[in-house]
């Protein structure tokens, strides 16, 4: 009957575009004094229905529903839906579930999210109203090649409009085969399996990668914000300093500063319409540090502290780097020639051991050459050095 739950009946007629029903049965059972209990079930297929406001509608659908009293469920066998970019997602094994169809005025509502499909896909699903993720963030809808399966539980009132405030998300999943160089511009990301999480607050990825073939574990987040007032999302973990992850990364220094390997973690920042900027701290425990200009040195097994702050472009910049070792304390910046090599590392402050304390500057002098030092002021004390000077010989 028409005026039987007419709320039901125009959520059916808005969403429910198309589709074929089979095999349907119903039951109506009365006690007096009692409500009614109802039961209702049917297969549908050739299915055209939409599951959320500004989505994409759910394409040759085939499943199950049933009403049991107040509960509503569908579950979709089979069916698709076509992302504005980046192709089909299947959402086989997707259900839609009204826990109490009686809630009034706006009765809540369940998805059980499953789905599989590209990466490009999904990301193009996930910038859709109210999330605009990709929009926030201010990254293009194809930042990656890879696929992505999803399976999670989003949870929202069954009314129009609904505010991003009033949604309930928690999605987890797996990429795989991703690979992206737009997240850092012009460096390789790859990564075999990534974990993906999706929640109302932030999306997160997890995993190991290779950075133009220098391995590191990461962690993307980006957090979901209105877009008018974007929050930057921010790259963070380990990799390993060696001097080939110095060079990849854009770090120039006097070659032989540096051999073999440390942990080190790092964090980056990925600011809408800012270049990237790197934040890296390390112990140095296994790297052995030589500056044979200055007779200093550090062994591999010697712990020491280094900070560094960089911006990642088109030109990369280290605006401060800051090392502390037994016998040396540093702090300074690198600037870079237009081709990335060496053009003075200055050091605003250079102190080893007791003997000098001043401004020095390391300056590149080209491609296999060594590098001059120019030292700007401060104090030298040559008496440690226990330097002897012999009056000339007399013939």
């Amino acid at each position: 009957p028409e005026q039987v739950k007419p709320k039901t009946r125009r959520w059916v007629h808005e969403n429910v575009l198309s589709g074929d029903i089979k095999n349907a049965s119903a039951a109506l059972r009365l006690v007096q004094g009692e409500r009614p209990n109802t039961y209702l079930s049917f297969d549908f297929e050739n299915t055209e229905a939409r599951f959320m406001r500004h989505m994409p509608h759910v394409q040759d659908g085939s499943g199950h529903a049933s009403l049991v009293k107040e509960r509503f469920v569908l579950v979709i066998d089979d069916g698709f839906v076509t992302a504005p970019q980046g192709g089909d997602v299947l959402v086989a094994g997707t259900s839609f579930i009204v826990p109490d169809t009686r809630v009034k005025p706006d009765p809540p509502g369940v998805v059980r999210l499953r789905a599989d499909g590209g990466l490009e896909a999904a990301l193009s699903l996930l910038d859709r109203p109210p999330l605009e993720i990709m929009k926030i963030a201010g990254l293009p809808l194809d930042l990656a090649s890879g696929q992505i399966e999803v399976d999670g539980t989003i949870s929202l009132p069954l009314q129009k409009g609904v505010p991003l405030s009033a949604i309930e998300f928690d999605v987890l999943g797996s990429a795989r085969d991703v690979r992206t160089d737009v997240l850092l511009k012009d460096r390789d990301l790859a990564s075999d399996r990534l974990a993906v999480q999706v929640s109302e607050s932030e999306v997160r990825i997890t995993g190991d990668v290779t950075m133009d073939g220098i391995p590191a574990s990461i962690t993307w987040s980006q957090p979901i914000g209105k877009p008018e007032t974007p929050r930057p999302g921010q790259l963070t973990g380990q990799l390993d300093i060696t001097p080939d992850a110095l060079d990849t990364l854009g770090i120039a220094l006097p070659r032989g500063l540096v051999r073999g390997a440390a942990e080190a973690d790092f964090s980056v920042e990925l600011a809408k319409g800012s270049p990237p900027r790197l934040q890296l701290t390390s112990d140095l425990r296994g790297i052995r540090l030589s500056i044979p200009e200055v007779s200093w040195g550090k062994s591999e097994q010697t712990e020491a502290s280094l900070n560094l702050s960089a911006t990642i472009g088109d030109q990369p910049n280290v605006d401060r780097i800051a090392l502390s070792a037994p016998g040396l304390a540093a702090e300074g910046e690198v600037r870079l020639t237009e081709n990335g090599q060496l053009d003075r590392l200055r050091m605003n402050r250079l102190r080893l051991g007791s003997w000098l304390n001043a401004p020095v500057d390391l300056v590149g002098r080209g491609a296999g050459r060594p590098v001059g030092v120019e030292v700007r002021g401060g104090r030298i004390d040559l008496r440690p050095s226990l330097i002897h000077i012999s009056e000339p010989t007399r013939r």
